[in-house]
């Protein structure tokens, strides 16, 4: 609410007489705090607005003598006033303003009502004259915090743009210990928004040394409540400044309209800045007073005259007042007016710096957010501000994934993006793509960054290059590497890993680890032996993947031992196989099917087989499971046998006979004979010559049938014989063993 409408301006200053009413320092009562703004935005939340103090003038004369104050060192100096001007023929004095490096699009005052205090937005606080106004932090001696405003002055050495205008209660608070032990100066801040580049576009700089009046330091008189301080990077060489303007106190620039801008404690909570512009009601030597609206927190905001082209700071708010003659600022008059050009001249610029900082959270970020090491094409991204004021030369920005929040080289490094150069208060883009690296361990991780992390950059601040990625996190999973297996042979048996078979040329993916394994051989065959390439290994039953490669399971057969005979054991051999073999020798055979042949002699048929074991045996082929015994039976063209192979003297005996000949008609000499115990033999019993026919075969014949008489016991043996008529070469033998027991 205002102090005043501007309709009745005019009457006031008809009021104002020479002897001005007391300062009185109460805060406007039409003044409510605001419900505009609740969010808490700004980190500094208990500092509080400085609240101007009680008014109070010292007795004796008008000193100018200023103090220094080196808030390095804590050190106090002394300087005697130098007048260093006299004012033209009309009392006026000024310097003239600088619109800055930055782009100089100016903004009216015209733009904003004339009728009550208008935020100034972020789009606006970026644009002169108004981001040469600038919010202050203060720490005060005795540790409270609070919150002013203040000015971009200049030119100091060289033209630069080091020092800011404000009041002496936000640098000496005689309640909080005296001299402000830190002040931390934001051109143009606006605590609303959500980015910091946005909150402080031109980001801070920081006061190296205070200077006000000992009058205001020994007696606290409001008359000298005003001061400047050196800051220490030339911050100014880019807001720009306003002019500063001195004159009579009759110039009737003090009772036109001015202008004033600042951070006030009862519009959003200080954190926006707010512009007011009214009539000036009256001037003195020290002070002016004015009906724009001011409230704590504006401590220190410019107090400005605009004469349609240039700007001019002619004073400071220092005071709230009341009617008729408004709020009170401490004016530039021609002392401060010297004092400023001396000071700003005696102190060297400081030596410009980069800082490099992040952007913010709009501006960073990473893809995907599921990785596989080794695997994936990763894409990380932040914006780097240089908030200083001197270019930074090319630098590294390093990204790291770390189990906290808190980024450090200890953590897994992701790779580095170069950066060549950065101008003061400008971005540069920093961009890494890369395969993500593979020795990173599973787990979930914040993402973020070190800005210069080699140090190749000279910057203001060392310790504000970190930053992270607050709105989600990177999952890593372990690579899976593709394993490749084989059996050999190649169509035998196959592979168990990790629960899953596998046949020769199969392939699976698997991560780093430890798996089981096994080779399934089938019947007749054995597991040998594992070959593996690349990233694998087996132990036992355990197979490691440390990378890609590939697993072979060797195979034999089992060969089994097969024994064979022929019956009798003297007669004939078997081919099995292709291999002959005679009674009683041994061959090594797998499982599975093979020929089989019995070879007779001259004289002898084949009769059958008899097996055992594992081997079976239909026709012509042998099949083999296991180990086992072949039997070739062979019978002779002249057989004989008896009912019985145990006898009883006394008892009845039934021989037999049969004769056959499947090949041609064989002449040949028929022989029966007996062999005793004691082997000798007797007969022959049948001695006789004849020619057997072409495929004859008699049948079991009874030869003879005989009781056995009183004989010594032991084995006998009935012998047929065919042999050669003419030569007595033996055709065929069978031999008929039987026992005579008691």
């Amino acid at each position: 609410m205002r102090i005043l409408r501007k309709t009745i301006v005019l009457l006031l200053v008809l009021l104002i007489c020479a002897n001005l009413l007391a300062v009185v320092a109460e805060a406007k009562t039409s003044a409510p705090a605001s419900t505009e703004f609740t969010k808490e935005t700004d980190e500094r939340s208990d500092y509080l607005p400085v609240v101007p103090p009680t008014p109070h003038i010292c007795d004796g004369p008008i000193d100018p003598t200023t103090m220094v104050y080196d808030m390095a060192t804590g050190t106090e100096t002394e300087v005697p006033y130098y007048p260093s001007t006299v004012p033209d023929e009309l009392g006026i004095e000024f310097t003239e303003p600088y619109a800055g490096l930055l782009p100089s699009d100016v903004t009216p005052e015209t733009i904003f009502p004339p009728d009550d205090r208008t935020v100034v937005p972020y789009s606006t606080t970026t644009t002169y004259p108004w981001r040469t106004v600038c919010k202050i932090y203060i720490k005060a001696a005795d540790g409270s915090g609070w919150q002013g405003s203040a000015a971009m002055i200049g030119a100091g050495q060289g033209g630069h743009g080091y020092w800011i205008l404000t009041v002496a209660h936000c640098v000496y608070m005689h309640d909080h210990g005296g001299w402000a032990s830190s002040i931390e100066v934001i051109p143009g801040y606006d605590g609303v928004q959500s980015e910091q580049y946005q909150k402080m576009p031109y980001y801070h700089a920081l006061v190296t040394q205070s200077v006000t009046y000992t009058a205001w330091i020994n007696d606290a008189d409001y008359r000298y409540d005003i001061a400047w301080c050196k800051l220490d990077r030339n911050l100014g060489d880019y807001t720009g400044w306003m002019g500063r303007l001195t004159a009579d106190p009759g110039w009737g620039g003090y009772t036109g309209i001015l202008n004033t801008a600042g951070y006030p404690g009862d519009k959003d909570g200080a954190v926006r800045m707010y512009f007011d512009s009214d009539y000036g009601t009256y001037a003195n030597e020290n002070n002016i007073w004015f009906l724009m609206d001011s409230w704590n927190g504006q401590s220190g905001s410019p107090v400005w005259h605009y004469d349609g082209t240039s700007r001019y700071i002619v004073g400071n708010v220092a005071y709230h007042g009341d009617l008729p003659y408004g709020n009170v600022g401490t004016r530039i008059n021609q002392a401060t007016f010297d004092n400023l050009n001396y000071y700003l001249a005696l102190y060297p610029a400081p030596t410009d710096k980069a800082d490099l900082l992040d952007d913010g959270q709009t501006w960073s970020g990473f893809s995907p957010t599921t990785v596989t090491a080794g695997v994936t094409s990763f894409h990380v991204w932040n914006d780097v501000r240089n908030f200083g004021t001197a270019a930074s030369g090319g630098f590294y920005v390093d990204s790291y994934a770390s189990v906290d929040n808190i980024i450090t080289t200890s953590d897994y490094l992701i790779g580095w993006a170069w950066i060549t150069n950065v101008n003061a208060l400008v971005y540069a883009d920093s961009d890494l793509t890369k395969i993500f690296p593979s020795s990173m361990p599973p787990g979930n991780y914040y993402v973020g960054w070190i800005i210069d992390s080699l140090g190749y950059v000279s910057e203001f601040d060392e310790t504000n290059n970190k930053a992270y990625k607050t709105s989600y996190k990177l999952t890593v999973v372990a690579p899976k590497y593709n394993i490749t297996f084989y059996t050999d042979p190649s169509t035998i048996g196959s592979i168990t890993f990790a629960g899953t078979a596998y046949t020769n040329g199969q392939t699976g993916q698997y991560a780093a680890g430890t798996y089981s394994v096994s080779a399934n051989a089938p019947s007749g065959w054995a597991f040998s032996n594992w070959v593996t390439t690349g990233g694998i290994s087996i132990s036992g039953s355990t197979a490691t993947v440390t990378g890609a490669g590939t697993i072979k399971a060797v195979f034999t057969q089992i060969k089994y031992t097969i024994t064979f005979y022929t019956d009798p054991s003297t007669v004939g051999s078997i081919t099995f196989s292709g291999t002959a073999y005679t009674n009683g020798q041994t061959g090594q055979y797998a499982a599975g099917t093979y020929s089989v042949t019995a070879n007779a002699p001259a004289g002898w048929v084949f009769s059958n087989w008899v097996t055992t074991g594992g081997v079976s045996i239909s026709g012509s082929t042998a099949t083999v499971t296991g180990a086992g015994t072949v039997k070739a039976v062979f019978k002779s063209y002249f057989e004989i046998w008896t009912d019985k192979t145990t006898y009883k003297i006394g008892d009845t005996m039934k021989v037999y006979v049969r004769v056959r000949n499947p090949g041609a008609a064989l002449p040949a000499r028929a022989i029966i004979k007996l062999t005793l115990p004691n082997g000798s033999q007797y007969g022959p019993l049948l001695n006789m010559v004849t020619t057997i026919p072409a495929g004859y075969d008699s049948g079991n014949v009874l030869w003879q049938q005989l009781t056995i008489p009183s004989a010594p016991l032991g084995t006998y043996a009935w012998v047929a014989e065919l042999r050669n008529p003419t030569t007595g070469v033996l055709i065929s033998q069978r031999i008929w063993n039987w026992s005579l027991t008691t």
